[in-house]
């Protein structure tokens, strides 16, 4: 059964989506999110996340925090860069031109090539960073997880490359029906300059389980109830195939999309984020 799919074009279309239900009265119902399983009580209200959504207020060690990292994770793998290979002409070489021997141009008579890098310069990449989060996993494995996408992203604009960035969350059975959900959020368009708070702010709890659960909570009128616990964090493999659906409603090549780091990958320390960051630039560079 293809997902749901939610698409907001920016964290501020999000908000205003939300924003119409305190409009309508319907707010307060939803204040301190009276159902939600236990892990979730301490988030605080719905105001006060929708608040920092739109102000990033008491994210700024948050923010601080993960830009360091991604900015150290950066510095450590180099940028990705496609290979070509330029031919040169010489004395010497793989292989030989009998013409050139013949006009007596034996200086410039033997072929050679060397593998050399090509910049991306214009060339988009949709990158997809995965945001959800299971309540168990810990603080620190969500900042180095988040980290690494940043510095995935900083490295792919060095090397010329246009970004447009997504927050990608996937829910299995996230309707009591059964139904999936792919919810989309625009954290940059292509040309804009990078910046740390949206990644930071989508991999944080009140993001997804205050700000996110609303959304998801409002289309219970047309859609049914969402299941107990708001349905399953989907992996990488999981997503592609709703991910691509997406990406082919709205004309996108699927070849252009590219995936950040998810929770299945397990990223709790600085190596582990390097590993998995090397192995993400040497797939891009092939």
């Amino acid at each position: 059964m293809p997902a749901h799919i939610m698409q907001f074009n920016s964290i501020s279309a999000l908000l205003a989506c939300i924003a119409e239900t305190r409009e309508q009265g319907e707010w307060t119902r939803y204040q301190n999110h009276q159902g939600s399983l236990d892990s979730f009580h301490d988030l605080g209200s719905l105001s006060d996340a929708v608040g920092m959504a739109q102000t990033l207020h008491g994210l700024e060690e948050e923010i601080t925090t993960i830009d360091t990292l991604a900015q150290t994770l950066s510095t450590q793998v180099p940028a990705p860069a496609s290979v070509s290979r330029v031919p040169s002409w010489g004395r010497s070489g793989q292989r030989v031109s009998m013409n050139r021997v013949m006009a007596g141009n034996l200086g410039h008579a033997w072929r050679t090539t060397a593998r050399q890098a090509r910049p991306q310069h214009g060339r988009v990449l949709t990158l997809l960073v995965p945001c959800s989060f299971s309540a168990e996993t810990s603080a620190s494995q969500i900042r180095y997880t988040c980290a690494a996408s940043l510095a995935y992203a900083q490295l792919c604009a060095q090397a010329g490359y246009s970004l447009d960035v997504w927050a990608c969350i996937g829910g299995r059975g996230m309707w009591a029906d059964g139904t999936d959900c792919l919810t989309m959020v625009r954290l940059l368009s292509a040309g804009d300059t990078w910046q740390t708070q949206g990644v930071a702010l989508s991999a944080h709890a009140v993001f997804l389980r205050r700000v996110l659960f609303r959304v998801w909570e409002q289309t219970e009128p047309t859609r049914g109830n969402l299941a107990w616990g708001y349905g399953h964090v989907m992996a990488q493999a999981q997503l592609v195939p709703h991910v691509e659906r997406w990406a082919a409603l709205a004309g996108m090549e699927t070849a252009t999309l590219v995936y950040g780091a998810g929770q299945e990958h397990s990223l709790t320390t600085p190596a582990a984020a390097q590993r998995w960051l090397t192995t993400q630039l040497s797939a891009l560079a092939a």
